[in-house]
């Protein structure tokens, strides 16, 4: 905010308010007893000719020509940084506090190290502790029900190709106590690079309610038995049935 002509008839702590002369002349003493040049990289604030200030990076180096000693400094206008860095921080703050109290479990997976964090309630839920967890993408993949593997990971991989907006798979998840418990997890890519390539992903995991548990096992039940199992209605009407008893009477399921 000033003309060049006010400038140069300033001194560094006219601009610098946080600069004391009593460092100043220490550092100058050293450079001058050493007779090296010296470097700095420092942040600082620097106030307007209004009186504002705003926060500054300078990169300075101390130079000798013959007898003369100078300072070149380059000094860079920070204050997009330091918003970024506020609203980072932030950011981070509330996303601790929704780990911190959130009933879901959360998880954070970095793609291209193919390392994931798991909150504790995420821990907890499934019975582990972090060590046991471990943080590798095949903790949670080898812990997959093998008859969920397909579609869980076909849900993922429509996603991480950009077909879906979303992941979301209902799936089982074998836990510390010998069992396969029912999750609902949902995520989305935060991150992609230029070619589209996903970096990051966060999502969470919902314990399943124990009645919606119990009804999957009914279902698996009805599915997967060999005898021929149907169900009616109070009226008559078949409202279900498996495979086995669809081929007994010669229909397909839709057609029972």
């Amino acid at each position: 905010g000033y003309t060049r002509d006010e400038l140069l008839g300033m001194k560094l702590w006219d601009i610098d308010p946080d600069l004391s002369i009593e460092k100043w002349e220490s550092d100058q003493a050293q450079y001058h007893l050493n007779r090296q040049g010296g470097s700095a990289i420092f942040e600082s604030v620097h106030r307007r000719k209004d009186g504002t200030r705003y926060p500054v990076e300078v990169r300075t180096q101390f130079l000798w020509f013959g007898e003369r000693e100078l300072h070149v400094a380059i000094v860079s206008d920070i204050s997009d940084r330091k918003n970024a860095e506020t609203a980072l921080r932030e950011s981070e703050a509330r996303w601790r506090f929704a780990i911190e109290k959130s009933t879901d479990g959360l998880w954070d997976w970095d793609i291209e190290k193919n390392t994931v964090y798991y909150s504790p309630r995420c821990m907890e839920m499934r019975g582990y502790t972090a060590d046991e967890m471990g943080t590798r993408f095949e903790g949670w993949s080898s812990r997959l029900h093998p008859d969920d593997i397909e579609s869980a990971k076909s849900d993922l991989e429509n996603h991480l190709s950009g077909n879906a907006p979303v992941y979301s798979n209902e799936h089982r998840l074998y836990c510390k106590n010998g069992e396969y418990r029912w999750f609902l997890e949902r995520g989305m890519v935060i991150s992609r690079s230029p070619e589209g390539k996903p970096l990051r992903m966060i999502g969470t995991q919902t314990d399943i309610p124990e009645h919606r548990q119990e009804v999957a096992r009914y279902s698996a039940f009805i599915k997967f038995a060999l005898d021929g199992l149907v169900v009616f209605d109070r009226s008559g009407r078949i409202v279900e049935s498996n495979e086995a008893y669809a081929k007994m009477l010669g229909y397909n399921q839709d057609e029972l």
